[in-house]
């Protein structure tokens, strides 16, 4: 061999080669590290050396669906579809005229059906220890029945909400005058109205000032339908409640003056009534009686207020139900349906 150094005198040295021994064995990986050791036996030698590089086979990721993980997430969804229609809800039971004509106990049965609901679902994930039952045939099945249950109890509260209103708006804005359910309020109205038109109580701020107006509230057998008159003018601004009529005289000349000016809209006698009641409903700002607990002159009746508020309230809300229901019981459905064909496949 030759000197490491350059310029050295040193002469190289020729030594016979190794003999080399030809095996028709292959070569391991346990041959290659022991031969390596042995060439270099300082080398820390790797453990586990039989281990192969590249692993066989691997297993697929799987999600961690534990039982926690689904009743929080199936509680996360109940809670989440349930705020609306509670907060619905919580506005109804808020609304004095809501309350005065429906009660509320529509509200507090949809608020105490939900969280059933809620309840039911938490016992039921909460309880169950098998394993099989986190299968996905179970779990679509969960999903199902707890949709289709909030979508039942949202379509049949609508539906009575919606009509309960629609009849309370229609005796309201239509029958105001002759219907069962405005009857006690107007008598209620009627006299307190006759208290205050006397020229002594007149000219006072409100009717509360009046001499008489103990002896009318003792004469009255409910004494919430003052107090909802008065929430009645407070918050809407108005004033009478079902005796607003227009002057006959000015329904004649402007029915008269309808009918020369546009003819065909009056196309037979028997509509003479329904133009009379439409007309009295326009010039209803004429006759108002004046407000019982304020001096103000209000240009619009309690009666049409009350019935707009429960149109654009209670009926809105039940509209809002009704889509709601129709969305769940649609995804109950869908979930059955793709759990099928997804069932169908694997066979």
């Amino acid at each position: 061999m030759f000197a490491r150094s350059y310029g050295s005198s040193a002469q190289p040295v020729w030594t016979p080669p190794q003999s080399r021994v030809l095996t028709t064995a292959p070569y391991t990986w346990s041959s290659v590290q022991a031969t390596a050791g042995a060439r270099h036996p300082q080398q820390v030698p790797v453990a586990d050396v039989d281990t192969p590089l590249k692993p066989e086979g691997s297993r697929p990721v799987r999600l961690p669906l534990t039982q926690k993980l689904l009743v929080c997430a199936g509680l996360i969804a109940l809670l989440l579809l349930a705020s609306l229609p509670v907060s619905d809800c919580m506005l109804l039971l808020n609304d004095f005229n809501f309350m005065f004509w429906i009660g509320e106990g529509l509200p507090v049965t949809v608020i105490l059906s939900l969280l059933a609901a809620v309840f039911v679902y938490f016992i039921t994930t909460s309880t169950v220890q098998d394993v099989d039952m986190w299968k996905r045939h179970n779990i679509a099945t969960l999903v199902s029945t707890f949709s289709i249950f909030l979508g039942a109890i949202l379509v049949l509260t609508s539906l009575y909400l919606y009509y309960r209103a629609e009849y309370t708006v229609s005796s309201l804005m239509y029958n105001c005058q002759g219907s069962a359910v405005t009857k006690d309020v107007r008598r209620n109205y009627l006299g307190l109205l006759a208290l205050r038109m006397t020229p002594e109580c007149s000219q006072k701020g409100s009717i509360e000032e009046c001499e008489g107006y103990s002896n009318v509230l003792a004469q009255i057998a409910a004494p919430e339908d003052v107090a909802y008159l008065k929430a009645l003018e407070g918050d809407y601004h108005c004033s009478g409640f079902c005796t607003a009529q227009a002057n006959a005289s000015l329904i004649e000349t402007s029915l008269s003056a309808s009918s020369e000016r546009f003819p065909h809209i009056f196309l037979a006698k028997g509509s003479s009534d329904l133009q009379l009641q439409r007309l009295a409903h326009n010039h209803r700002d004429i006759s108002l009686p004046p407000a019982l607990f304020s001096k103000a002159a209000y240009k619009t009746s309690c009666d049409g207020s009350a019935a707009r508020s429960l149109q654009f309230l209670a009926i809105g809300i039940s509209q809002v139900w009704w889509w709601m229901s129709i969305v769940l019981i649609s995804l109950s459905a869908f979930v059955g349906v793709g759990e099928w064909l997804s069932a169908s496949k694997l066979i």
